[in-house]
């Protein structure tokens, strides 16, 4: 799996559930096998450098700050729906910047759209497949 022949690596923060100890990918973790079937490498962020996971970190900031540090939950389950119907907000409607600037695209779900019209052999199912599945069903929250 490659984007235009280039290599392709997911990062994980150091002390991750899929590293074993620090700054070590374990390669038995599950994650790591269905990495190796598409040719992608698991990878982990260096240690004190934030900048290399800052894009990550940004992101867990607004869904902070879009759930838990906007609205009081009295149970878990609460929590769960909202997230949910949070994270489908984000990903379908939410605009992001940095995307409509490189991309000319508004939302991540367009990016993908975008990207598998370009190069349709590297996804295994369709993004509209895809949103059929992961969505099923569920709802998305306004916006807030």
């Amino acid at each position: 799996c490659s984007l235009n022949n280039l290599p392709i690596y997911i990062f994980i923060d150091e002390y991750d559930n899929f590293a074993r100890g620090k700054n070590n990918v374990s390669g038995n973790h599950t994650f790591d096998a269905e990495c190796s079937k598409d040719n992608i490498e698991h990878r982990l962020t260096a240690p004190t450098t934030p900048k290399t996971n800052g894009m990550v970190e940004r992101v867990n900031g607004t869904i902070k700050n879009g759930t838990i540090k906007a609205t009081k939950y009295n149970t878990i389950e609460e929590l769960k729906e909202d997230l949910n119907k949070f994270l489908i907000y984000y990903n379908t409607n939410r605009k992001h910047g940095g995307l409509k600037k490189e991309l000319k695209v508004r939302t991540p779900c367009e990016a993908v759209k975008s990207w598998f019209d370009v190069e349709p052999e590297i996804f295994k199912i369709s993004p509209d497949e895809f949103y059929t599945i992961a969505l099923n069903g569920m709802v998305q929250r306004g916006e807030t």
